[in-house]
């Protein structure tokens, strides 16, 4: 793993006060004029003006401060985006109780300490050499500092900024009966294992790329649709995952990760210290605490509910079951977390796929599952219609359609562009025109009932929507960017500044040697004249990493020369 890369999966520390302290160097004035700028955007922006409030929305604000001011009662927002709701106390804590006392998955503890888990992380940081770093001062004494990765990860010990994690639940309004159950959540930022699980979720995310059987969002998972040929008797499987976190065993999926880091490692695809991987991620899932009424909880088994790991180790988990699913030859198959969509031979093609499932874990089931020439994933209800796949938009009969109303305070291009990019969904999603159609016409009169005007959304937003194809081809455009690498910050320097910063310990995030036929080039020295003091610029990289930075406004343009060596450069 190169220098990039490292300093890419450690957390930001928080409340970081560092500052250069050389103001003599040259360059500490163009970071403070860029720094600058930053700064002057953000207060334009943040202190934009706004709507003055009419009487009703002042009136509906001090009816909500009231409320809130109501001891007796809890407001929470409801499962689904379904809009606030309004609970006794009792209920809510009832709710909630309902999940916190099942003693096989959460137990009440004592004696908790946070100063004993981050005494234990060390431990595991000292295990792998990972606590210290040893080096030489100027009197060339060997001294040792903490690693980036331990000033990182436990950058909350005896910290004021260090919380407790908090267990609560979202009502599920769209469920029947009187009494309602909840979606439990855990808020676990600046907890315990918080540092520690974006380090790992940083470690393990780029594993994702090589689940083939996963998608990101809908747009892949139509992507994937596109050329797919069935036979006359295919049929469509959809399933749920049953209560996905809590149903993976501790054991079970360490197992299962490992086993993936292995294999990555094996072929070369990433390099990663699997041992303290396998410690740090074991600690995060064993010292999963939090509070709920000023009493707090251990969660005993299942992924640690609220932590920043969390979706990707369930995804590397569910993965290894895919595979076995795979093996019964399905003409496609994709997973979304917990929602899978495949397509079956026939009947008893879908009973082998669904029971090779629920026999590779004891606690891991599917629920839910629909067989036919029709189903749902995600946002797309799929169909078959001559040995093709044909989608459209699906929408939940519960779905209120309560969008923003034009007399909302948001700012006018906020409203247009939604209103834009809902039209370009519906045109992704539905593979029939006529299925366009009728979609669009709904959703116009839906916006004509929150007070829209038709004469605005046909005249000045549905114009602007392209045409499928155009949008399948940005979507292309946009997912060979993405593989082609991520913008990361870069530090383009001279070779005395670099050696200046690795005498003093530093090591930068990636470096450029600048060729000497750009460095001696009078239009270059015309944008930068101080680099020859300095030998250092600050930029991000992307395929167009030095052009984009030398470009930039508060400095001359350079003309086509310069370019050339550019991109003779790159």
């Amino acid at each position: 793993m190169d220098d990039q890369q490292q300093n890419k999966i450690y957390p930001r520390i928080i409340g970081n006060t560092w500052e250069p302290t050389d103001s003599k160097k040259i360059w500490l004035k163009y970071i403070d004029d860029w720094h600058c700028n930053i700064n002057n955007t953000i207060d334009r922006i943040a202190f934009a003006k706004t709507k003055q409030l009419n009487y009703i929305d002042k009136e509906i604000l001090k009816a909500l401060n009231q409320l809130a001011n109501m001891h007796n009662i809890v407001i929470k927002p409801a499962d689904k985006n379904l809009g606030p709701v309004i609970l006794t106390r009792r209920q809510y804590e009832t709710m909630c109780m309902e999940h916190l006392s099942n003693s096989n998955t959460y137990e009440i503890t004592n004696n908790f300490d946070p100063n004993k888990c981050y005494i234990d992380l060390e431990s595991i940081l000292e295990k792998h050499n990972m606590r210290y770093v040893q080096y030489a001062n100027n009197s060339n004494k060997r001294q040792k500092r903490e690693t980036q990765l331990a000033r990182s990860i436990c950058q909350l010990k005896n910290s004021p900024l260090l919380r407790n994690a908090y267990f609560y639940c979202n009502p599920k309004m769209h469920k029947p009966g009187l009494v309602k159950k909840g979606r439990p959540i855990v808020s676990s930022i600046n907890s315990v294992t918080y540092h520690t699980s974006i380090y790992l979720h940083n470690i393990l995310s780029p594993i994702m790329k090589y689940l083939n059987t996963t998608v990101e969002s809908s747009q892949e998972a139509l992507q994937r649709m596109q050329n797919i040929t069935l036979t006359d008797n295919s049929q469509i499987l959809c399933a749920d995952v049953t209560s996905l976190y809590p149903s993976i065993p501790i054991d079970y999926g360490l197992s299962a990760v490992q086993k993936m880091l292995e294999l990555v490692t094996q072929r070369k695809l990433l390099k990663i210290n699997i041992a303290l991987t396998m410690d740090l991620l074991k600690w995060v899932l064993t010292n999963n605490y939090f509070t709920f009424n000023n009493i707090s909880y251990k969660q005993l088994t299942g992924t640690a509910m609220g932590t920043p790991v969390a979706p990707v180790y369930a995804n590397i988990v569910l993965f290894w079951i895919d595979v076995k699913c795979c093996e019964n030859r399905l003409p496609m198959y994709m997973r979304y977390l917990d929602d899978i969509f495949t397509i079956v031979h026939d009947e008893q093609h879908a009973n082998n796929a669904v029971q090779t499932f629920n026999n590779q874990c004891q606690t891991l089931k599917l629920e839910g599952v629909t067989t036919g020439p029709s189903g749902v994933f995600l946002d797309i209800d799929v169909s078959t219609k001559d040995n093709k796949l044909v989608t459209k938009v699906y929408q939940k009969p519960i779905n209120k359609y309560l969008y923003l109303k034009p007399s909302t305070n948001h700012a006018r291009t906020v409203i247009k562009n939604f209103i834009l990019q809902e039209f370009k969904r519906y045109r992704l999603l539905c593979s029939e025109k006529y299925d366009y159609n009728n979609i669009a016409c709904l959703f116009i009169q839906r916006l004509e009932r929150r007070k829209y005007s038709t004469r605005y959304l046909t005249d000045e937003v549905l114009p602007k929507v392209p045409s499928r194809s155009a949008i399948l081809e940005q979507i292309s455009l946009r997912r060979q960017k993405i593989d082609s690498g991520k913008t990361t910050p870069i530090i383009i320097m001279s070779q005395s500044a670099k050696n200046h910063l690795t005498r003093n310990g530093y090591s930068p995030r990636r470096e450029f040697d600048l060729d000497d036929r750009l460095t001696n080039n009078s239009e270059f020295r015309a944008a930068y004249p101080h680099f020859d003091s300095s030998g250092l610029l600050i930029g991000t990289t992307n395929e167009k990493s030095v052009n984009q930075y030398i470009v930039r406004a508060k400095y001359p343009k350079p003309g086509q020369q310069a370019m050339k060596y550019l991109s003779e450069f790159r």
